[in-house]
């Protein structure tokens, strides 16, 4: 310990000596190790950090596999529910979850809130208590049982000033009057709530019969594990139920499975990839930074080596001198892996404005002891690597020849293959990170470019749910939206108002059974489906969607008894429907004419949506991306909200100038026709198109920063090396000069060192660059991850680069006086 205390106390005095050299390497190692700190805070947050529930390793989620959808881990119906929690032998218990959106009224101002309905097992799985109150009981979670709810902490202290007065009275939630019975603990956000919304705000029970809503896949499946099951063990036995339902009931469940997984994998498992890779990239960043540290501190120690002989001389063992230099670079690291964390501490603050917005727990992502430990060690590593050749080097280096004169240029000569080596290393490194950039930056740029099928500029939309108390019947609901539609209309800047009940990029993939008429029915398990949209009049030329062929919706198709669409085989026609005025009609996308009438043309052909009566082709439109603007389109049956009306909509209203700028006003005028109903969610299309590419554009932000660190990084290495190179080749080109050499002779002597280094380091990170791109193959859209494009164009950069960090060497070079050169010794 005394020895080692003396290393500090003269790697301080060494240092301190020289402050522009350790501020450099600290700076060098900060931005590494800082870069590397916060990837793994937000890895710690998002995939290591357990949930905040109790024994959350016992929890997991059951999802449904249908084969006729070709979609895995999909929502879950009623009687599927039903029959895995009375058949099941592996769970303690389980709850269904699915979301309603609740206009909460009376008091203030009217607010949509987002209520989360639950079966009543939902807090034994979870494992939480409530704050105050209690939860719901089985008696409360049946048909016609009296409202209840549990509010979240956040709408228990916002709206209600945190009143404990407030258990056991009423508040009103879409026209009902519910009874609160508790307050959840601060922070309890279960289940997630679906991209760019918060909550969610409360739980009521979802009270409905579930074993008869076998045509409905809605339900989100969590289960808590018995002591001593695995999950393999749950797979197993609810792979059995799944099986033995499709024996039972072969019309509704041919071709379905379930598929068990822990809950925190159901919950992060479609971003683990990502994050791992970004982890990957950073790490990079790291070795680069470790390696331009290791070569500033080589060219340290040849300057150096006259007092290194000294102290062998004197008596200093090869094992003091190694363990005095990486204590000093240890010591530079330390003093980077704090300032690392300073910095990490700042990138952490950036997390929630630019990640995506379906990247789970990333608001609560923070800098804990276990970053702090991280950081620590990456600093100690950090130190090792950089440390390690300089001390090797003085270790091996011979105490006789640096004590002679005229020895200066020989010793660098001896030490460069070394810096070489690393230079080399780091070139390399530094390809592979501009390469993935390169790919990933080229693929959000084909992707921001793909055609959505409509165009998101000047158009403001806003979700609107009616009560089903106030609006009980399909007419008054058509009654309510064209109302409000003769009202938006008038307002100043409103150029044509439409709405729909499925937003493009939302992504939604409901789709719903459909048959062709005059075509022979299909055979359990290869129900026809398609996406089912309900759509205004004006929707289409709102949304500036192409018509292909036929018409768009018209007014006089409102003359037809509503609703349209029959839920269920028994459930009665509305009155005067035998009679109507007005054919019954439809608007198919292209890609669904594609699918069914391939080489014909399907205008004037008729379908069946589930039981309804036969509804007539119209129109063909433009294929809308709805899942996403890397998805392929899929069939998509639109239906006029004037023949199937919708309680819940979203209007879209384009204007002829900033759509934000409208927003108030159309909220005042929802509230002047309906004081007590809310406007959510009120956003611009240019918006929803930005948080549907969220993902790829931090995917591609992030590893173009980090290329640019590797860039920026690799470019001073080559800058230190050639320039010291220089530095060391002072006699031998003073007297190339004195005997004739000229300016340009040099510079290409020096040019010529650094692009051998550079070339060398190109071609194995391009030999490197072939397999670890194939990682990305998931993550890009309409490029390859062989793209020789991006290929070239990076290596371009990477040597342009290089020969922009070889030019001040190369003047120095060319302005050496030969006169002082030959007195440099």
């Amino acid at each position: 310990m005394e020895t080692l205390v003396q290393d500090f106390k003269y790697a301080i005095r060494i240092l301190t000596r020289n402050p522009g050299f350790g501020l450099m390497v600290v700076v060098i190692l900060a931005l590494g190790i800082g870069a590397n700190s916060a990837m793994f805070t937000l890895i710690n947050g998002v995939l290591l950090a357990p949930l905040p529930y109790k024994d959350a390793d016992s929890l997991v989620a059951v999802n449904e596999n249908r084969s006729s959808l070709k979609k895995q881990d999909s929502m879950v119906s009623g009687p599927e529910f039903t029959a895995w929690t009375e058949r099941n032998t592996v769970f303690a218990h389980t709850a269904a979850i699915s979301y309603e959106s609740l206009s909460l009224t009376g008091g203030a101002e009217p607010e949509s809130l987002i209520a989360a309905k639950v079966s009543s097992g939902f807090l034994s799985v979870m494992g939480v208590s409530p704050q105050i109150g209690r939860f719901i009981i089985p008696e409360e979670d049946v048909p016609g049982a009296a409202p209840v709810a549990l509010l979240s902490n956040s709408l228990w202290q916002r709206r209600f000033g945190s009143d404990p007065g407030l258990i056991g009275n009423s508040i009103t939630l879409g026209d009902k009057s519910y009874t609160v019975i508790g307050v959840m603990p601060s922070g309890f956000e279960f289940p997630p709530p679906p991209p760019g919304m918060s909550g969610p705000d409360l739980w009521v029970p979802i009270a409905a019969p579930l074993r008869q809503l076998s045509g409905l896949h809605n339900l989100y499946v969590v289960g808590r594990l018995k002591p001593g099951v695995s999950i393999q063990d749950a797979q197993k036995d609810i792979g059995a139920i799944a099986y033995q339902l499709g024996q039972e009931f072969p019309e509704s469940n041919t071709g379905h499975s379930a598929t068990v997984v822990s809950l925190h994998e159901r919950l992060v498992g479609d971003v683990k990839p990502v994050l791992l890779i970004l982890a990957g990239a950073v790490a990079f960043v790291l070795l680069i930074a470790c390696a331009n540290a290791a070569n500033l501190m080589l060219s340290r120690a040849a300057s150096r080596r006259k007092e290194i002989a000294i102290r062998m001389s004197l008596g200093a063992g090869r094992s003091r001198l190694i363990r005095q230099l990486l204590t000093e670079s240890t010591l530079l690291a330390l003093i980077g892996g704090a300032s690392g964390l300073l910095l990490a501490f700042w990138i952490v603050g950036l997390i929630p404005a630019i990640s995506p917005v379906d990247l789970p727990f990333a608001g609560k992502v923070t800098v804990d002891f276990r970053v702090v430990v991280v950081t620590f060690a990456l600093s100690l590593l950090a130190g090792l690597i950089s440390g390690v050749a300089p001390a090797i080097r003085a270790g091996i280096s011979t105490h006789r020849d640096p004590l002679k004169d005229g020895t200066r240029t020989s010793a660098g000569a001896v030490r460069r293959p070394v810096r070489n080596t690393i230079v080399i290393a780091e070139v390399a490194l530094a390809l592979v990170l501009l390469i993935g950039a390169g790919l990933m930056i080229k693929s959000f740029a084909r992707l921001t470019a793909a055609d959505a099928g409509f165009n998101p500029r000047d158009v403001l939309a806003a979700d609107l749910t009616l009560p089903p108390l106030r609006y009980p019947k399909p007419a008054a609901q058509r009654a309510f939206f064209e109302q409000l539609s003769q009202h938006l209309s008038s307002l100043p800047g409103v150029q044509t108002l439409g709405a729909t009940n499925c937003l493009p990029l939302s992504g939604a993939e409901d789709r719903i059974p459909f048959s062709i008429e005059g075509r022979p029915e299909p055979g359990p398990g290869d129900v026809l489906r398609a996406g089912f949209r309900v759509v205004s009049s004006d929707y289409f030329t709102a949304m500036d969607v192409q018509l292909l062929k036929g018409r768009f919706f018209e007014p006089a198709d409102a003359r037809i008894a509503v609703p349209l669409i029959r839920w269920y085989p028994q459930q009665p026609n509305p009155p005067g429907f035998d009679q109507p005025q007005a054919t019954p009609c439809a608007i198919i996308n292209a890609a669904m004419a594609r699918s069914y009438w391939p080489g014909e043309d399907p205008i004037g052909h008729k379908i069946s949506v589930l039981f309804s009566p036969p509804v007539t082709i119209v129109g063909i439109v433009g294929d809308i991306k709805h899942s996403g603007l890397d998805a392929q389109a899929q069939p998509e049956i639109y239906l006029s909200n004037l023949q199937e009306p919708q309680a819940g909509m979203t209007l879209v209203i384009k204007t002829s100038g900033d759509p934000a700028a409208l927003a108030a006003t159309v909220r005042q005028e929802v509230q002047a026709l309906d004081k007590d109903q809310p406007l959510s969610r009120i956003r611009t299309m240019r918006r929803v198109f930005s948080d549907s590419v969220s993902r790829p554009r931090f995917n591609a932000l992030l590893l173009a920063i980090f290329g640019a660190m590797a860039l920026g990084l690799s470019a001073v290495g080559i800058f230190a090396v050639i320039n010291h190179s220089v530095g060391q080749r002072t006699h031998e080109l003073g007297i190339r000069m004195a005997l004739g050499a000229r300016p340009q002779t040099v510079v290409r002597a020096v040019v010529r060192e650094s692009m051998i280094l550079t070339l060398a380091g190109m071609a194995l990170g391009l030999f490197f660059s072939f397999p670890l791109t194939r990682l990305l193959s998931g993550l890009l859209y309409g490029v390859g991850v062989y793209d020789p494009s991006t290929f070239a164009l990076v290596s371009c950069l990477l040597g342009l680069t290089a020969l922009l960090a070889t030019y001040l060497p190369a003047r120095k070079a060319a302005s050496i006086d030969p006169v002082e050169a030959l007195r440099f010794e």
